[in-house]
């Protein structure tokens, strides 16, 4: 017979007929509570009873427990089957496996939510901040130069490819380069579609911190067609290591090297990215990638 709480061998009470002992537990269990082992009923017979049965012998007995309030008598049940047990065990770990699964996508992808906040935040906080420096220079100064002007005279360029830098009120973009990707295991294109990660390089020799988003600082197209924000393409981007978004806060004389995420027809030709001052005003310059 084994403990129903530690699987361990139990001996048969002297003190109180009907009753089983578990030195191990230091428990006391009914007949009908114990487990049956391979040899269900064997007797006890290698433990002698005492002669005084209402009075227990305190140096041998190890009958340190409460007198019970009934005695239950009968066959004891059979064995539980150890391999539902072990099935129950297995099942439970490969559930809490899942679960922590689970919980760390839904921590993923709370932390990227928290990040698209946090850049449109910080585009709108840096933007105000840029305008009202602009506005201050403007009120000081009394020659400007035409708007189609560079500083050169010439006039100015507004669209670039690959490798060139486009300079926009003392902010420098590069448009560094690009590679396709079909995704990973946390983000995949769909059917027919590919990713494209654009590298850009963004300079600020302003005098004050600027913010740039991926979101709101840049509209893409494909061809002639607008292209959608892609969750995909994004959490592809977010979980690779050695590519980092671009968003984030630029302080004066600093520079931010990152990627845009877009999801384009595997037979694309031509990408368009028109990058604006901020998202209330119109595209200011252009780049464009021919595949």
């Amino acid at each position: 017979m084994r403990c129903p709480k530690c699987g361990n061998e139990v001996r048969p009470s002297k003190k109180y007929p009907g009753y089983y002992l578990c030195d191990t537990c230091k428990k006391r269990y009914a007949a009908s509570s114990v487990l049956a082992d391979e040899d269900d009923y064997d007797d006890y017979e290698d433990y002698e009873q005492s002669d005084n049965t209402s009075q227990p012998d305190s140096a041998n007995s190890y009958d340190y427990y409460d007198t019970p309030k009934s005695v239950k008598s009968g066959p004891s049940p059979r064995a539980r089957s150890t391999s539902k047990a072990k099935k129950a065990r297995k099942g439970s770990r490969k559930s809490n496996r899942s679960k922590k699964k689970g919980g760390i996508l839904k921590v993923i992808l709370l932390i990227l939510l928290a990040l698209i906040m946090l850049g449109f935040a910080a585009n709108a906080l840096g933007l105000i901040d840029l305008k009202k420096d602009n506005t201050k220079k403007n009120d000081k100064t009394t020659e400007t130069q035409p708007k189609d002007k560079d500083n050169s005279g010439t006039d100015a360029k507004d669209t670039y490819s690959v490798g060139e830098t486009a300079d926009y009120k003392n902010v420098q973009i590069q448009l560094i380069g690009y590679e396709e990707s079909a995704g990973n295991d946390w983000g995949a294109p769909a059917e027919g579609n590919i990713f494209v990660f654009v590298n850009l390089e963004v300079t600020n020799n302003s005098d004050s911190e600027i913010s740039v988003s991926s979101m709101a600082s840049f509209t893409n197209y494909c061809g002639d067609y607008k292209l959608d924000y892609s969750s995909n393409a994004f959490t592809a981007l977010a979980t690779d290591s050695e590519k980092q978004q671009m968003d984030g806060s630029i302080a004066s004389g600093k520079k931010l090297n990152g990627y845009l995420c877009l999801e384009v027809p595997a037979d694309w030709t031509t990408i368009e990215i028109h990058y604006s001052e901020s998202i209330w005003s119109d595209s200011n310059i252009k780049f464009v990638i021919n595949k």
